[in-house]
């Protein structure tokens, strides 16, 4: 009988499957070429020099043993602690395995190696969408992709662990300043952290701390502002006056959220958007006289709906109507106006769906009424 839960375990990737036991003189081209984007941009010779050994490494990872691919990769050595040598979850359900490359050529090769390992060894590997700036050449766009990876953290992660997941952090391998931050947003999306013991063969397992994150305060006091920077993504340094630095990354004359930021308005965001029916983010979007008493006595999750729609909207908007989400659908009334109404977008299309009513006033876009899909 199965009594542990599966797990979704979330392991940052290094470059130690390449450079593991192999001459100083390789070892240090490839630290050198480690942040570099793509394979076009390294030295034509050393380019081959790495893509020889990447296919000999590729091969002799492919025929390793459990026990020899754990001495190969530190990525891959907790996990096999993990499962105690026996690669299958304990539990009914399979294991998830997300590998987070970052957004260098070999960062991305490694990652795919430990992927192709753990796959021939029969456990699910779950595809990590490749984060922009997820490197450590510059700082600007590292704060960047730490803001998309906290995002990505707070938006997946509660749904596993709703599901029956036990999430966990696996954070022997990687780079040192990726491993930093995500020990920090483990102690609010992880149930559990594991990290390699010095002797190479036991598992240090740090459960969740009981820590609850609180910033509910600093976020109501200045909603609208941090509504504008989560959806917009900057805003002037002017607007956002009253808002703690700490959840401000500065460039120029303009802030946006930090990672930090980003984590605290994830965090408030979904208990907000259940209580009331916001006032729009954009300036282009205003409420009709009657659109909030139709969308009175909705319930929370439908709530959470429609203010999410209006961030969608507000992102289209303010793009000068580029790239319309498809959830959204945005568009003119077929056969002409409803009433005052022309245009529409769904509020949701599940069970019983809703569609927002709009009408077009120059650059304006007024919220008129929340209703039934027209017949």
């Amino acid at each position: 009988m199965y009594t542990q839960r599966p797990r979704f375990v979330l392991s940052p990737c290094g470059t130690s499957t390449l450079t593991n036991y192999v001459e100083r003189e390789l070892r240090e081209l490839l630290f050198a070429n480690a942040n570099k984007r793509h394979r076009e941009e390294v030295d034509e010779v050393a380019r081959g020099r790495i893509e020889d050994h990447i296919a000999a490494r590729r091969l002799e990872l492919g025929q390793a043993s459990a026990l020899q691919a754990a001495r190969l990769s530190a990525e891959i050595n907790p996990i096999v602690c993990m499962y105690g040598g026996e690669l299958r979850s304990s539990s009914g359900t399979p294991d998830i395995h997300c590998l987070l490359g970052t957004d260098t050529w070999l960062g991305q090769t490694t990652c795919a190696m430990v992927g192709d390992w753990l796959h021939a060894q029969g456990l699910n590997v779950h595809p990590f969408e490749r984060i922009s700036g997820l490197r450590t050449l510059e700082l600007e766009e590292f704060q960047g992709a730490l803001t998309e990876l906290t995002r990505w953290c707070a938006e997946t992660l509660p749904g596993y662990r709703d599901a029956g997941y036990e999430v966990v952090f696996n954070l022997t391998g990687g780079f040192k300043s990726i491993q930093g931050f995500l020990q920090t947003l483990a102690a609010f999306y992880a149930d559990e952290s594991i990290y390699l013991f010095e002797t190479g063969d036991s598992l240090l397992r740090i459960p969740r701390l009981p820590i609850e994150l609180r910033p509910e305060d600093a976020v109501r006091r200045n909603f609208a502002v941090f509504r504008r920077l989560a959806t917009l993504e900057s805003l002037a340094a002017t607007e956002c006056q009253g808002v703690p630095e700490t959840l401000l990354y500065r460039l120029s004359d303009e802030v946006e959220l930090s990672a930090w930021g980003r984590m605290v308005w994830e965090s408030v965001r979904n208990t907000m958007y259940k209580e009331r029916v916001w006032e729009p983010p954009s300036s282009a979007i205003t409420f009709g006289r009657r659109f909030l008493e139709s969308a009175d006595g909705l319930s929370p999750d439908r709530l959470y709906n429609l203010n999410t729609r209006i961030d969608q909207l507000a992102v289209y908007l303010e793009s000068g109507r580029q790239h319309p989400l498809k959830s959204l659908d945005y568009k003119a009334i077929k056969g002409g106006p409803h009433g005052q109404a022309t245009h529409e977008f769904d509020a949701w299309a599940d069970r019983d769906a809703r569609r927002v009513y709009c009408q077009e006033e120059g650059s304006q876009v007024v919220l008129i009424e929340l209703g039934a899909k027209l017949r």
